[in-house]
C-alpha cells in the first residue's frame, strides 16, 4: 500500500468514525436524509395561505376600474354597469364587483392629476 492510499484509508476511517458517533444523535430524525443524518422537521398541519396574490388581484382590479371610470366618466361607466346588475347570476356578480366604490372614485378622481 502506498503512502497516499494509506492516508486516504485513514481519512476515510476518521470520517466513518465521526458518522458513527453522530448517528445516535440523529435518531430523533423523522426521515432518512443522506445516511439518516439529516434531521427532518415535522411540518405543521396548519396550511399557510399566501395572501399576496389575492391582494395584488384586488389592487389591480380596483386600479382597472378607476382607470376605466376616469376615462369614460361616471355616467357612461354607470350606464355600462346597469345591464350587468340586472343580468344573470354571473353578470350580477360582475356588476357588483365593477360598481364604483369609494376607493375607485377616489383613485379615478386622482388619476387626471397624475396624467392618466
Amino acid at each position: 500500500m502506498t503512502e497516499d492510499e494509506k492516508y486516504i484509508d485513514e481519512d476515510f476511517a476518521e470520517r466513518i468514525a465521526r458518522i458513527e458517533e453522530t448517528r445516535p444523535a440523529a435518531k430523533h430524525a423523522l426521515g432518512r436524509g443522506i445516511g439518516g443524518l439529516v434531521p427532518v422537521r415535522k411540518r405543521s398541519k396548519k396550511r399557510e395561505v399566501n395572501i399576496v396574490p389575492l391582494a395584488l388581484l384586488l389592487v389591480m382590479g380596483s386600479a382597472f376600474k378607476a382607470f376605466v371610470l376616469a376615462n369614460a366618466g361616471y355616467a357612461t361607466y354607470q350606464s355600462r354597469i346597469e345591464p350587468l346588475i340586472n343580468g344573470n347570476q354571473l353578470e350580477r356578480f360582475a356588476g357588483w364587483f365593477l360598481q364604483a366604490d369609494v376607493v375607485t372614485l377616489a383613485v379615478a378622481d386622482f388619476m387626471p392629476r397624475i396624467g392618466f
